[in-house]
C-alpha cells in the first residue's frame, strides 16, 4: 500500500478520535498510521525538507478537519473530535471528501483567511520595493531582506 493522500485519511482521523479521548498530536499521528497498512519504508519516508511524509498528511487531515469544525484542538498539540465530526463520520462511512468539506463554512472562511493574507503580503511587500525606491539609497549591494 502507498501513503494515502491527506484527503484519503478525513474518516481515519476521525475513527481514532470518536471515543472522545483528547489525543497528543503524535499520539494521534500514531494511531491513525497504525490504522494503515504501511511497510517500514513507507513510515519513514521523508519529503524533500526531511519532515516525515506520513505524519506529515495526517496532520493535514487533521488540519482540514479542524478548519471545517468536525475537530477542534482544546488545548495546545491536543486534538478532540466534536459533535459535527461525529455526524460527519455516521453520515458517511465509506468516505468523507474533502470537496463535502470544502462545502463548510469552516473550511469557507480558512480560504477567504489565506486569501487575504497572501493579499495583505503582496501589498506588503509592493510597498517596501516602493520605499527602496523612493528613499534614494543604492539597493544593488543589499540583500533581498534588507
Amino acid at each position: 500500500m502507498s501513503i494515502p493522500k491527506f484527503s484519503e485519511l478525513f474518516n481515519d482521523v476521525l475513527a481514532v478520535l470518536s471515543d472522545g479521548n483528547q489525543y497528543h498530536r503524535r499520539e494521534l499521528q500514531n494511531e491513525v498510521l497504525n490504522r494503515l497498512v504501511l511497510s517500514e519504508a513507507e513510515r519513514a519516508e521523508t519529503m524533500s525538507g526531511g519532515g516525515n511524509r506520513a505524519r506529515s498528511r495526517v496532520h493535514w487531515a487533521f488540519e482540514f478537519l479542524c478548519q471545517s469544525g468536525a475537530t477542534k484542538r482544546p488545548k495546545r498539540g491536543y486534538a478532540e473530535i466534536t459533535d459535527f465530526g461525529r455526524q460527519l463520520l455516521q453520515e458517511n462511512p465509506s468516505g468523507i471528501s474533502l470537496e463535502l468539506l470544502r462545502q463548510t463554512d469552516g473550511l469557507k472562511d480558512w480560504r477567504r483567511r489565506s486569501i487575504e493574507a497572501r493579499a495583505a503580503r503582496r501589498n506588503e511587500e509592493e510597498l517596501e520595493d516602493l520605499d527602496d525606491d523612493v528613499d534614494g539609497s543604492d539597493s544593488a549591494d543589499r540583500t533581498p531582506h534588507e
